[in-house]
């Protein structure tokens, strides 16, 4: 069952406060909802700061409300991949001492890719690093290579249960996410404009 968390920053104008819709996915036990809660606790610190005016808003959290969708997914078929929900930026969870929980990461991925384009915001993060020292550190890198060169992806290492701060998460989300945006936007300019070099002519030479 999916789990919702919203935190809305009451400081913002709410005329013009746009929301994040995060979509936190994984195999069972690999931290899913600790980091989703992390990951409130650290938009609600950093949006405080922003509306003290104590930390400058470098990552567009300011004016914008988080909301996080958690579901979980097995190695086997699951009913909800059957059809992705949509979300602005797609978050892949694996535990970083499971190797089987990192193909379902994988597999999650093509399946968003596959149902919502190659540009969506994706990225992936490898928890449990507080009991993954003894984890292969080739691996380690060949995995961010490859999530992060190859594919393009935010991949990030970390300890959602230990680390003092989540925020290395929020940068890659955010970025990703704002990417995204102005890719969207410059896909739908050249319309725009032609639309409105058409309505010209068409009052120009009436």
């Amino acid at each position: 069952m999916a789990q919702k968390l919203t935190f809305n920053q009451e400081c913002c104008d709410k005329g013009g406060a746009k929301s994040l819709n995060l979509l936190v996915m994984g195999g069972h036990g690999v931290g899913k909802r600790t980091l989703s809660n992390r990951l409130i606790d650290c938009w609600r610190d950093s949006a405080t700061s922003i509306s003290r005016q104590t930390s400058e808003d470098v990552l567009g959290i300011g004016g914008k409300t988080l909301q996080t969708q958690v579901q979980e997914a097995s190695s086997g078929r699951t009913s909800f991949l059957q059809r992705v929900p949509t979300s602005d930026v797609y978050l892949l969870v694996y535990s970083i001492t499971d190797d089987a929980s990192f193909e379902v990461a994988v597999n999650i991925r093509e399946r968003i890719l596959n149902q919502k384009g190659a540009n969506v915001p994706i990225v992936f993060a490898a928890n449990k690093t507080d009991i993954g020292q003894s984890v292969d550190q080739i691996e380690r890198v060949y995995r961010d290579l490859n999530i992060s060169c190859e594919w393009e992806h935010g991949h990030v290492e970390i300890s959602a249960e230990k680390d003092d701060s989540v925020f290395k998460v929020m940068e890659p989300i955010l970025k990703r996410h704002n990417k995204y945006i102005d890719l969207t936007e410059r896909t739908k300019s050249p319309a725009g404009l032609r639309s409105k070099l058409q309505a010209f002519k068409k009052w120009f030479f009436k």
